[in-house]
């Protein structure tokens, strides 16, 4: 009986780490519902759908009902970190990168009064790299980008020509998040996205403009040379039929992107999805919808919602730190 367990352990790893191998969930994936759940911070559904899997010990879904542990300010944190220690011991290299107090996890680590240690990036590292020689390109990407040898040659990793290199070497294998977060840099850095990269890397993000809706984002913010507001539009538009989410829509209507009755219905899509009661009246008075119309943008918003076809374009290491990210 040993024997059938830990060999029923190992199939369902390998297939979970091949099921995500380029990062992203998909549909057929048992993760997926479990992901939506957390893009709109349901965490106590995500923890009933994740428990059977968590204690069949896969891993990766240890990692994640350890974050729903976590989450919520640390409303069970002693117990999310039994929970990545069993993940550990499954062999997850993002609970190991979790709980090394390395690379900002600090912070997470002595605020909810974990013992990390600095070795388990150790582990972390070893771990990436028997998953990269069967395939897994996000584990190549971090077996990379956190390197003792690499981290100590520059003195900003994300910054160095060997990450430009990773992140392009990453995206031509079908990971596309760490390009997608390199769109955030520029921004930080208050420079366009040509400026900050260079023209290698620009090429490289707008031949994926359709692979990650937050790359398509980008565009629309920062539009390409000869792009119309026709194109822009449409972009928006795919981009939240995929499930992205804004906290803002006033650029988008003084772009004349979408008009305010859209952005109302769309807004109201992401309000469903968290399923919290909201103001219905602040919410139309937000996008001036007059109140005879309020129930037909409703229904509209209800429409929205159900025809979202989500890309999970997110995994574990947006969840690495003190905030609670949205994804």
């Amino acid at each position: 009986m040993l024997f059938l367990r830990t060999l029923f352990l190992a199939s369902v790893l390998l297939i979970s780490s091949l099921n995500n191998a380029a990062g992203y969930v998909e549909k057929d994936h048992y993760l997926y519902p479990i992901m939506i759940d957390i893009r709109y911070k349901r965490y106590d559904e995500a923890m009933v759908k994740l428990e059977p899997y968590a204690k069949q010990g896969d891993a990766q879904a240890l990692f994640w009902y350890g974050y729903m542990k976590q989450s919520n300010w640390g409303r069970d944190r002693f117990a999310a970190y039994r929970w990545y220690e069993k993940s550990i011991e499954g062999g997850n290299p993002y609970s190991m990168f979790k709980l090394s107090g390395e690379d900002g996890t600090d912070y997470v680590c002595d605020v909810n009064g974990w013992e990390c240690a600095e070795d388990n990036l150790d582990k972390a590292i070893q771990r990436w790299g028997e998953l990269a020689e069967q395939g897994d390109v996000r584990a190549e990407y971090y077996l990379r980008y956190y390197d003792r040898s690499f981290l100590q040659i520059g003195y900003d990793a994300w910054l160095s020509d060997d990450n430009e290199r990773a992140i392009i070497k990453a995206a031509k294998k079908g990971y596309y998040r760490p390009l997608a977060r390199s769109t955030g840099i520029a921004y930080r850095a208050k420079k366009s996205y040509r400026e900050r990269w260079g023209d290698e890397m620009y090429q490289v993000l707008l031949d994926n403009i359709d692979k990650d809706p937050e790359i398509a984002m980008h565009f629309v913010y920062e539009p390409y040379e000869g792009m119309t507001d026709l194109e822009r539009r449409n972009i928006l538009l795919n981009s939240f039929k995929k499930g992205y989410q804004v906290s803002g829509f006033s650029l988008f209507i003084e772009n004349n992107l979408i008009s305010k009755e859209e952005a109302y219905i769309i807004s109201g899509a992401q309000l469903l999805g968290t399923e919290e009661e909201y103001d219905k009246k602040f919410h139309a008075e937000m996008f001036d919808v007059p109140e005879k119309k309020i129930s037909y943008l409703d229904k509209r918003s209800e429409e929205f919602f159900n025809s979202i076809e989500h890309v999970v374009n997110f995994d574990e290491m947006e969840f690495m730190y003190f905030s609670q990210p949205d994804v």
